[in-house]
This record gives structure tokens, sequence and C-alpha cells, in this order.
């Protein structure tokens, strides 16, 4: 009976980080496109630091 419960144990823990894994890519993956967008949308704008 123990044995059985450690293994459910242990199949739950392993779905659970599996889909923190997957979670954490997307926003890795999102973060990185959206930096990607931003700067290619705001690329024709002039520097609000550049001195002139």
């Amino acid at each position: 009976m123990a044995a059985a419960l450690q293994t459910l144990r242990h199949a739950h823990e392993e779905r659970v980080r599996q889909s923190i894994q997957h979670v954490i890519a997307r926003l890795v993956q999102r973060t990185a496109t959206e930096a990607v967008a931003h700067n290619s949308a705001n690329s024709d704008h002039p520097s609000r630091y550049a001195r002139g």
C-alpha cells in the first residue's frame, strides 16, 4: 500500500513539474517574442535619449 501511494505521489509530482516547466517555457518564449516585436515596432522612432 505504501509503495502504491509513493508511486501515485511521484506520478502526480511529475505531472505538476511538467506543467510548470511548460508554463515557464511559454512565458520565456512570449517575453522574447514581445521584446522583438516591441523593438521592431519602435525602430522608426528617434530615441528620446538621443542628443541633438
